[in-house]
């Protein structure tokens, strides 16, 4: 069954929902609609906003994001990866607080130019 069937249903039954129930029927459907995008893409389909785990055949998935005049960019080294062939989107942060408030820093920090603190280039081996 596809994505867009799976979040079609869940929103057909939201109508049938009364008013109070409505938050919780918006935050299931959010959830799984994260859910169902933590697949495997084609590249073709990555957004160019965001960090993703960005398939590399040979290697496996590497942290990487978009640069405008330079492609994908790797987290750890920097440097650009021009065989990346599938993205998929990095898992939710922790819920605690000090997880998020760490994450948060560290976001704000790798949008402005790029990575700025050491972590594995490549995950998994393929």
């Amino acid at each position: 069954m596809s994505q867009a069937v799976i979040i079609g249903k869940l929103c057909a039954a939201a109508l049938f929902l009364e008013e109070k129930d409505l938050e919780v029927m918006a935050s299931v459907v959010r959830e799984a609609a994260r859910a169902l995008g933590s697949q495997w893409q084609p590249i073709e389909t990555a957004p160019k906003d965001e960090w993703i785990f960005l398939f590399v055949p040979g290697h496996g998935p590497a942290r990487a994001i978009w640069r405008s005049g330079r492609g994908w960019v790797s987290h750890c080294s920097g440097k650009i990866i021009t065989k990346g062939t599938h993205w998929m989107r990095l898992p939710a942060p922790p819920v605690d607080h000090q997880s998020s408030a760490a994450s948060s820093e560290t976001e704000q920090r790798d949008s402005a130019d790029g990575p700025q603190t050491a972590a594995p280039e490549f995950i998994g081996r393929q």
